[in-house]
């Protein structure tokens, strides 16, 4: 990020990467001193994270924790998830590039080294981060909308044979019978 000049205005440039790789420059802002755009350094620097879907996943954790809108917890889980993002291509991608293709190959991506459970969490976070930057103007669609969430998986269950029941109906009629009738009645009934 640099402060320059153009013309008898001062503006902030930065660069960043495209999809294919190439090199771009974006300049923003306008100030009328070279004091004054480096005082707002920071903001522009903070609105430009938000830029990318990792950098915009953050600043949208933030913004609905100031408002007091989520928990810390859950804060904690969208800063996860942001932290998640940083470290893949799809996350780098500009928000306006983001396309649910991309999102699907992130999906497989974090389902090498991830749980289930956790790739599901990203996809939710994600898809709720996008409703809010079309609801605030930034997105034209949400890209999640189109994906399939993916799968958790299915627990498995596991039950007693008839022999595992009675051993068990057996160990509390012996060692504290008040509690037999409602184990019975829990086996016997399938509950």
């Amino acid at each position: 990020m640099a402060v320059v000049q153009k013309g008898n205005r001062w503006y902030i440039v930065t660069k960043y990467r495209t999809r294919t790789g190439d090199r771009k420059q974006k300049w923003v802002g306008s100030w009328p001193t070279r004091e004054e755009a480096l005082a707002a350094t920071g903001a522009v620097k903070a609105t430009l994270d938000g830029g990318t879907l990792a950098g915009y996943v953050r600043a949208w954790a933030e913004r609905r924790y100031a408002a007091e809108a989520i928990r810390p917890t859950t804060r904690q889980q969208y800063v996860y998830v942001a932290d998640v993002l940083a470290k893949t291509k799809t996350g780098g991608l500009a928000l306006q590039d983001v396309t649910s293709s991309d999102l699907e190959d992130l999906y497989a991506e974090l389902r090498e080294r991830l749980a289930r459970g956790s790739v599901a969490t990203v996809h939710r976070t994600i898809r709720s981060a996008l409703y809010d930057a079309v609801r605030r103007g930034d997105l034209e669609g949400n890209p999640a909308a189109q994906v399939v969430a993916p799968r958790m998986s299915d627990p498995k269950m596991s039950t007693w044979n008839p022999q595992q029941v009675r051993t068990f109906l057996e160990y509390v009629q012996r060692e504290d019978p008040r509690w037999h009738a409602l184990w019975a009645t829990a086996a016997l009934t399938g509950m």
